[in-house]
């Protein structure tokens, strides 16, 4: 066994599945030492690219994804979950760590059952509105389920954490457009779709940027459509004559985010646990194939609270994305008011929170007295 109590986090397959794993993985280290938490994902995945830049340990195991279109690879599956399986077990037998900690995807399952078969307390983390096909299969064995948004009925096993966030430095917005090479007196926007889910955005705003020229002396724009589209990207701002950085990724995302006035996004729940926390409003554009319509749902929940405007994907061209860019970034008076709703949305403990009932779950923690945990 470990010197300190020691966590596993696995899951992956998206970004939106690793990020608050990392947020969690801060909060233990703090609490435990460094090098307590270490990630258990699939080999050269996101999740590994992700968890070695945190500076986190990676095991790899063996994984596979269900086509819920039925493919002749689904056959495959059950020989590559049992493999990893017992890559798992090998895993937790030697490492013997105090909990398991699963964020979502099948990536996860793996580590995840050989948690359940070795008695290790395994604690799950949904972050959308709508729960992944994993966690729902994992629910009834896992010690705790903590939530981002109140369960459609009181259960006992679940837990409303609110959504834990990587770590992401504070800056003033005026240096963090200065450091960008931007102006700091135009309303900025941050472009932010994520290279994924990026293609429709991209498309309605390479065909938007020429009819918005008339806000080039009061817009900016910071558009990260993806690697795929940079090229076709770089020639649409080039013509707009607006002033645009385009990038294919951003590295430093919490620079982006301080020097922007708006965010125009998907509705995955990191992004979104991440505009809560910062307090930034938001145009949504919800990724229209997402499992269970999620991010939909997600999308809702922010406009609801008037935190956000939603612009159905199923709506999305030129004209309709023009006219909500404009409808935004022309009035800084709503813009505040949508930034106070998302600073309401925010849980800047929600990696507390999810720390604590790891550490319940594994009896480093003693149930405060008369505190309720279910939600």
């Amino acid at each position: 066994m470990s010197a300190s109590p020691e966590l596993l986090i696995t899951g992956g397959g998206t970004g939106g599945h690793v990020s608050p794993g990392l947020g969690v993985a801060a909060v233990w280290q703090a609490r435990h030492g460094a090098g307590s938490a270490a990630w258990v994902g699939r080999h050269e995945g996101v999740e590994q690219e992700m968890a070695e830049r945190a500076g986190l340990a990676f095991h790899g195991l063996d994984s596979a994804a269900f086509k819920r279109q039925w493919t002749l690879n689904n056959l495959a599956i059950p020989g590559v979950l049992l493999k990893g399986l017992r890559q798992g077990t090998e895993l937790i037998r030697a490492r013997r760590p105090s909990a398991v900690l699963m964020t979502g995807g099948y990536v996860g399952l793996p580590l995840s059952l050989a948690a359940l078969r070795e008695r290790v307390p395994l604690v799950l983390l949904e972050p959308n509105a709508v729960p992944g096909l994993a966690n729902r299969l994992l629910k009834p064995l896992a010690a705790k389920l903590c939530l981002a948004y109140p369960p459609a009925a009181p259960d006992p096993k679940c837990e409303v954490t609110g959504t834990p966030c990587r770590p992401l430095a504070a800056h003033a917005k005026a240096a963090a457009r200065a450091s960008l090479g931007l102006d700091p007196d135009k309303r900025t926007l941050l472009v932010l779709p994520g290279s994924q889910a990026a293609r429709a955005i991209n498309a309605a705003l390479r065909d938007s940027l020429e009819p918005l020229a008339d806000r080039a002396g009061q817009w900016q724009w910071i558009w990260m459509g993806g690697t795929a589209e940079m090229m076709a990207n770089e020639a649409a701002a080039a013509r707009s004559g607006l002033t645009i950085q385009v990038r294919g990724f951003i590295q430093d995302v919490a620079l982006a985010y301080a020097a922007c006035d708006l965010v125009l996004c998907r509705s995955g729940a990191s992004t979104l646990a991440e505009l809560g926390l910062l307090g930034l409003p938001s145009l949504q554009v919800p990724y229209p194939h997402a499992t269970g319509d999620h991010q939909r749902a997600n999308a809702g929940a922010f406009a609801e609270a008037g935190a956000a405007r939603m612009l159905d994907p199923d709506s999305l061209t030129p004209a309709s994305l023009q006219a909500a860019l404009r409808a935004l970034l022309d009035d800084p008076a709503q813009l505040a008011g949508m930034a106070a709703a998302a600073k309401g949305l925010g849980k800047p403990d929600a990696a507390e929170k999810v720390a604590d009932q790891l550490e319940l779950a594994a009896g480093l923690k003693a149930p405060a007295t008369g505190d309720a945990h279910a939600q």
